[in-house]
């Protein structure tokens, strides 16, 4: 068994504990022997347990975020990761080249665990976790409608009338991919969006009408009775993940850089563009704020140019009618010795006399001067 050290030092760090529990006993600073056991695996463990009881959509999300959070403290006590170690590991993230708005997900999941483990009393406290700014970071791709058919030309067959529904609706590929038979109603032209597959959870009627219906409509032709999804994969069943395939296929169009969340986007600036009201297209797309359905309609150079053109036409029209302002009259001067030559100042006087020095000009109330009183006088 090892023993003590001779020079004392656990005897010392021992009575330094014990000062320091005395100090803190009875206030949230106070760390007992069981925060102290709180590992960082058990943080993470009712992280990813919070997500499966509120069935949350993103729970791959947050285990791949909890699996890169643990290649650096997954040894660590909970008491360990301080505010200097979360800066560090932010700070690596980036050199390896990741986005800040990648490294604020991963920052956001590891607050999310403190914040869990203090609410259940196994942490008297959190680090302190600061996000990073987004705002240069910001997407701003989108597809004209000859750029999406060039892409779509060279998609497969099996997910064309998926990326087309995408680009129609603005809808989340989540939501493409989980759209069910039953919430399609051909009879009626209807389609439902049920809140559970909705960002906003909030459920939604969509009329089908024009190129849409007759997507659905080509959609039931070829339907699987097996299958209860309106979009299948390439062997049947539920439309997987197909950004590799996209990718292929924007690479075949020349347009190499464009994502699959670019439909979203394209579809929020098309609808806008087309003349939609905003407040119609948000409900569509399913964005509740201004300031979040801001980021998706965003202007490109030829938005720019199409409105300084109608300024510049606007401007043009209008410089050619005739002026309707017509100039001022002058005025006489008031002061008798700042009047022109042959200038005469209407002014009408009553009787003016000491107890009634009351005067008047034409179209004027204002009060009587010492020298235009003396030259009515006169």
């Amino acid at each position: 068994m090892q023993g003590k050290r001779s020079d004392g030092t656990d005897q010392r760090a021992a009575e330094k504990l014990l000062r320091e529990r005395r100090r803190t006993a009875g206030t949230p600073h106070f760390i007992g022997p069981k925060a102290e056991r709180v590992s960082f695996d058990d943080l993470a463990a009712m992280y990813l347990t919070d997500y499966e009881v509120n069935r949350r959509r993103s729970v791959g999300h947050a285990a791949r975020y909890v699996k890169n959070l643990r290649d650096v403290f997954g040894r660590d006590r909970a008491l360990d990761i301080t505010a200097d170690r979360i800066d560090a590991y932010k700070q690596q993230r980036l050199v390896d080249g990741l986005e800040p708005g990648s490294v604020n997900r991963e920052l956001a999941g590891l607050r999310r665990t403190f914040m869990l483990a203090v609410r259940a009393g196994k942490l008297p406290h959190r680090p302190h976790v600061a996000l990073l700014d987004e705002s240069g970071s910001v997407r701003e791709g989108f597809l004209e409608p000859a750029e999406f058919e060039a892409i779509c030309a060279h998609l497969p067959p099996y997910l064309q009338d998926a990326a087309r529904f995408a680009y129609l609706t603005a809808w989340r590929i989540g939501a493409v991919r989980a759209l069910e038979w039953r919430d399609v109603d051909l009879r009626g032209h209807a389609l439902l969006l049920r809140a559970a597959h909705a960002k906003n959870k909030r459920a939604k009627v969509i009329p089908l009408a024009g190129d849409l219906l007759a997507l659905f409509e080509r959609r039931a032709a070829a339907r699987d009775p097996a299958c209860p999804y309106v979009f299948r994969g390439r062997a049947g069943g539920r439309l997987g993940d197909f950004r590799k395939a996209w990718r292929r296929a924007c690479g075949a169009a020349g347009l190499s850089s464009t994502l699959v969340h670019d439909l979203r986007r394209s579809a929020a600036r098309n609808g806008v563009r087309s003349g939609v009201p905003e407040q119609v297209v948000m409900e569509l797309g399913g964005w509740r704020t201004r300031s979040v359905f801001a980021r998706y309609n965003v202007t490109s150079e030829r938005d720019l140019a199409d409105a300084l053109a109608r300024v510049s036409a606007y401007i043009t029209d209008r410089a050619r009618e005739t002026p309707t302002v017509q100039p001022l009259s002058r005025e006489p001067a008031q002061n008798p010795h700042n009047r022109a030559a042959g200038e005469r100042c209407t002014m009408v006087a009553t009787s003016v006399t000491p107890r009634n020095p009351k005067w008047r000009r034409a179209e004027s109330n204002r009060g009587p001067r010492d020298y235009e009183t003396l030259a009515l006088a006169n």
